[in-house]
């Protein structure tokens, strides 16, 4: 006799026995425990094997909903189909769905590339990514294959307006990667980011779009490193500055050095390639000026750390641990603001001033692209081809760090002798005085 609702609701197991079953008629069944959980049986014949399928519990699956499972499961056995392989299929495309979120696929991505010897994401790459990605957590858990083009449009059009254009494209870039790795790994059959190649508000900026990084103006040269050398920043974030400014290294890839990369013999440091924009080693040379910051930098590290070794970091108040990216860009930042300068400018955009002077110094280009990390050696990618791996024109990139410190030791004395001639045209004190060598005590 077919169940009703009734009979459903008020059906019970006794405590002597391990489960009851109730019978609904061609295969529905109720089947209550012991501990009085109700769960849905259907049972059919398949190549003339019985079997037992579960297709939920009471009251989540009514009396109802179990009649149309069990005509749906009929019609499958029908059909020669095994509802219980279909229900496993069904399974693992659920599971197989979480493992296929926007999140997962970053996360196996990124696993990838990091031991990967053709294509390696270094540590500083993806401790950057972990930055970029935080602004594409909103789609983290959706599914690639659900992530519609709309949405992910939004998402970046908002990174890029309300954050910056740099972020947003460092946002799209990652997005990139993790729809090749779905394509290559057929989870999907398309990079969506493709799309955004014309998009007015995506595209890939031009040349001269890019807003350059605002520099040290020439004819204020030495006033500002006067104000550095003097200012109350400490002798690391100083030495940080006078050294980007010679070097015209990124941020990082100096921050980045341990005494165990500088050889004194040689007077080389070396800039690995994992804190490299273009994966090359980088043998940058140390002059005088360096070599002194240097010294000193050493012995006041000797003297806050008991334990200190060559394992220690260079721009370090004790060589535990490197300060911190933007220490250099805040310090230059509060200074400018302070004595009102007029002008904004960035430790990056030193290296404006770095490749100008050069380049009207007249010295020679190849140098010029080496030292700063430029990704054609010659200019020329071709001409590329013929210059040797192992010839890093040292001997010239030293003369050009030798320039640029020459330069900035005249524009301070010539700052300074201005302001002993408006003292002595005034009668006061000068607005700030120096010597014409960098404070290295």
């Amino acid at each position: 006799m077919p169940l009703d609702i009734r009979t459903v609701e008020s059906a019970k197991c006794p405590k002597d026995k391990a489960m009851k079953v109730f019978f609904d008629g061609d295969g529905l069944c109720l089947r209550v425990t012991r501990t009085q959980k109700k769960s849905w049986i259907i049972q059919y014949q398949l190549n003339k094997k019985r079997n037992n399928i579960s297709i939920g519990s009471f009251p989540e699956i009514t009396l109802a909903k179990a009649r149309i499972e069990r005509i749906r499961i009929k019609q499958m056995v029908a059909e020669g189909r095994d509802p219980k392989i279909a229900k496993d299929i069904v399974k693992a495309n659920v599971l197989g769905a979480s493992l296929q979120t926007v999140g997962h696929i970053f996360k196996a991505v990124t696993k990838e590339r990091i031991a990967s010897k053709s294509n390696e994401w270094s540590e500083s790459h993806v401790k950057r990514n972990g930055f970029t990605w935080k602004h594409l957590k909103p789609i983290a858990d959706v599914p690639i294959a659900e992530l519609t083009k709309k949405r992910l449009r939004e998402l970046l059009v908002s990174i890029s307006q309300g954050i910056g254009v740099s972020t947003g494209e460092k946002c799209k870039w990652l997005m990139s990667s993790i729809y090749n790795y779905a394509v290559l790994n057929d989870i999907i059959s398309k990079n969506l980011v493709s799309d955004f190649a014309k998009d007015p508000e995506l595209r890939k900026r031009d040349p001269d779009d890019y807003e350059s990084h605002p520099p040290i103006p020439f004819d204020r040269l030495g006033e500002i490193y006067t104000l550095f050398n003097s200012s109350g920043m400490t002798h690391v974030t100083k030495y940080a500055l006078f050294c980007l400014q010679y070097t015209a290294l990124r941020v990082n890839s100096l921050l980045a050095s341990r005494w165990e990369d500088y050889d004194e013999t040689k007077k080389l440091l070396r800039i690995h390639k994992e804190f490299v924009k273009n994966k090359k080693l980088i043998n940058c040379p140390v002059i005088k000026e360096m070599a002194d910051m240097f010294d000193v930098l050493e012995k006041q590290q000797q003297i806050n750390n008991n334990q200190w070794d060559l394992k220690c970091f260079i721009f370090s108040y004790d060589g535990k641990a490197p300060i911190d990216n933007e220490t250099p860009n805040n310090a230059v930042k509060r200074l400018l603001l302070k004595h009102q300068v007029g002008f904004r400018a960035v430790p990056h955009g030193f290296r404006n001033t770095c490749e100008t002077h050069w380049v009207k110094s007249e010295f020679m280009q190849t140098a010029i692209n080496v030292q700063s990390d430029h990704k054609s050696t010659t200019g020329d990618l071709v001409r590329d081809r013929y210059i040797s791996k192992d010839e890093d024109f040292f001997k010239e990139r030293t003369m050009l760090l030798e320039s640029m410190a020459k330069l900035i030791k005249d524009a301070m004395s010539d700052y300074a002798l201005l302001q002993t001639t408006i003292k002595n045209a005034k009668g006061s004190s000068p607005i700030m005085a120096t010597s014409d060598t960098i404070d290295a005590t």
